[in-house]
């Protein structure tokens, strides 16, 4: 779907980027629904937005979805939650309204991050691309402030 469509549809405010060298090649929004096999109900759904970047052989994703349970804990609906993350993962910045983890990766590069907009919602936003570290952060300072 479109943009104009998930921003409709979506149950959560989509970050987009601002004063990046280059726009997205291509935008989408995604549902993807779990069904019960025996009844076709459906029993759990995930949206996700995706922007992608191409310069010659570069290359780079931005994929974003609302984590249900970060904001549930933000809004007081439950009492905890908690991410674990291997040796492999560097903190690149730690604010009140956001954290960012990079991962330097065999053919690509990943740097997430679970930011909270003024709204109360807790966004995950993973970048991954075969960029190097530099440029992967300032690609996400297009889309939150690091």
């Amino acid at each position: 779907m479109t943009y104009d469509e998930a921003k409709r549809e979506f149950p959560f405010t989509i970050v987009r980027p601002k004063d990046y060298k280059e726009a997205p090649i291509r935008s989408l929004g995604a549902i993807m629904n779990t069904l019960q096999q025996d009844t076709n109900e459906v029993t759990d759904q995930r949206m996700y937005f995706h922007d992608f970047y191409e310069h010659g052989e570069n290359w780079m994703v931005v994929s974003q979805e609302l984590n249900d349970s970060a904001t549930k804990f933000l809004l007081g609906e439950i009492d905890g939650v908690s991410n674990e993350f291997s040796s492999r993962w560097e903190t690149i910045a730690e604010t009140t309204n956001l954290i960012a983890m990079y991962a330097l990766g065999g053919k690509e590069n990943h740097l997430y991050i679970q930011y909270k907009t003024k709204e109360q919602q807790v966004i995950d936003i993973n970048l991954h691309g075969n960029i190097s570290k530099e440029e992967l952060i300032k690609l996400a300072k297009a889309y939150v402030p690091l």
